[in-house]
């Protein structure tokens, strides 16, 4: 019971990195967002909050990306971190993609975040931020997650840590 409420607390911590000033053009990530790109089509961007990275997760990779687009894979990698004072959004796979990264555990404070994306024709790109924090005395995993409304034509994702490309992942719908 102890280790769920330290987990959910981490992920909450995790998934609120984004109420920091912007100093650039970056977007907020505490609400959802609505960015009309080149083909005039708006985009809905909506952080995902109240989920932890399951322990079963085995991640080597220094920061992973998911486009997950099912329940079953999404329940594979994430838990609902329901306490009696949060919320748990809930992702409608039939009209939405989820967007996700993950770190690896660590005993240092870690925090994800959204720091801007744009629509370039059928490239959905992603721009995540990495920020370290104090040492603490147990792991945890940081994760940020976010859907987009399925958009018609879109074939890839691509994540970037700052400006250098991390990821591109396709769309299998």
């Amino acid at each position: 019971m102890k280790n769920i409420f330290v987990v959910g607390c981490l992920l909450l911590m995790a998934c609120g990195g984004g109420n920091k000033p912007n100093t650039t053009d970056s977007l907020k990530t505490d609400s959802p967002h609505v960015v009309t790109p080149t083909t005039n089509a708006p985009i809905h961007f909506r952080q995902i909050n109240g989920y932890f990275v399951k322990n079963t997760l085995n991640q080597k990779d220094s920061i992973a990306c998911w486009v997950i687009q099912s329940q079953p894979i999404f329940d594979n990698i994430f838990g609902a971190a329901k306490t009696m004072n949060n919320t748990v959004d809930t992702i409608n796979f039939d009209r939405e993609v989820l967007l996700a990264a993950t770190l690896p555990a660590s005993f240092e404070r870690r925090t994800l975040g959204l720091t801007n994306y744009k629509l370039d024709q059928s490239v959905l790109h992603v721009q995540l931020s990495v920020n370290g924090g104090k040492k603490e005395s147990y792991s945890s995993t940081a994760a940020w997650l976010g859907t987009v409304d399925a958009i018609p034509g879109l074939k890839e994702i691509k994540f970037y840590n700052g400006d250098l490309l991390i990821a591109t992942i396709p769309l299998l719908k």
